[in-house]
């Protein structure tokens, strides 16, 4: 377990404005299916403004046609981009994949929110808005413990990728896309919750797992309940066609995905950036920069 969580936790609860404001953006900019630019280009500057390598990664769907789990969506076949970035330094630790989508499912009827669907007001200590609580909230979460790790002076043995991909609402074009280019290096992957199609699995008794729990367990003093879900994610892509252990975990209640007045509680998300920052540790191993 990580012996830095005192700091992790300081530093966090100090940038609670920074992080409940780039959240908002994230979600006063919509990003349905074929929409997802704008909200790319925010996720691309602000992983360049920490520092990793930071690229644009175009969907094509020519070149995943003849993947078994690729679907035509409907959308888009080649205007499309994730924004893959990584904090590489190739050590002898192990590394990890963060990997969380941008696009958001339909709004519905609008005069059934309380404001806009695209608000991202704050009322009550939560974040209102779609894509709050799905999955934006959860994207950011992984960021910012990267952000929060430098900050204190903490350097990785092992790589962090952060992934973030269209897509994952119609099919799985985004994640599959990585998949397909290569951009995985077999490290195990935290993802955030929601999705559709086949199932997928990883051993509860996985390392990875494991770690998780014990972070979850050091950050909050409660045990971690372990279980499945009754609904699919990019998970599957992952551990069925990638070969690589995989784990849902973020932000926010999953009943509230897709519905009106959508939020995710600003506490949930602090929690879930001290618990990853605590994993990177935990996985990846440490440099800690004086």
């Amino acid at each position: 377990m990580s012996h830095l969580n005192s700091q992790i936790d300081a530093s966090v609860n100090t940038a609670q404005d920074e992080i409940v404001s780039f959240i908002q953006t994230l979600v006063q900019s919509p990003s349905l299916a074929n929409d997802e630019g704008q909200v790319q280009s925010i996720i691309l500057d602000k992983l360049e403004s920490l520092g990793l390598a930071a690229e644009k990664v175009p969907i094509r769907f020519d070149e995943l046609k003849d993947h078994p789990a690729f679907c035509d969506d409907g959308f888009s076949s080649d205007s499309r981009v994730n924004v893959v970035g990584q904090w590489n330094h190739d050590g002898d630790g192990k590394s990890l994949i963060l990997n969380g989508h941008v696009d958001v499912v339909p709004t519905g009827p609008e005069e059934l929110w309380d404001e806009s669907p695209w608000s991202g007001s704050i009322k009550n200590n939560r974040i209102y808005g779609r894509g709050s609580c799905d999955m934006k909230a959860g994207l950011a979460s992984g960021i910012f413990a990267i952000q929060i790790l430098q900050n204190i002076g903490f350097k990785p043995n092992g790589n962090v990728m952060v992934q973030s991909v269209v897509g994952e609402e119609s099919g799985g074009c985004g994640t599959l896309t990585n998949i397909v280019k290569g951009l995985n290096e077999n490290p195990p992957v935290l993802e955030w919750f929601e999705g559709q199609f086949e199932s997928g699995q990883t051993d509860t008794k996985h390392p990875i797992i494991q770690s998780l729990s014990e972070c979850y367990f050091q950050s909050t003093g409660d045990t971690s309940i372990i279980e499945g879900v009754t609904y699919g994610s990019d998970l599957r892509l992952f551990t069925n066609h990638a070969h690589i252990p995989a784990v849902l975990f973020g932000p926010g209640d999953v009943r509230l995905a897709h519905a009106a007045n959508e939020y995710v509680e600003i506490e949930e998300v602090l929690l879930t950036i001290k618990i990853i920052a605590n994993l990177i540790v935990d996985w990846c191993g440490e440099t800690i920069e004086k």
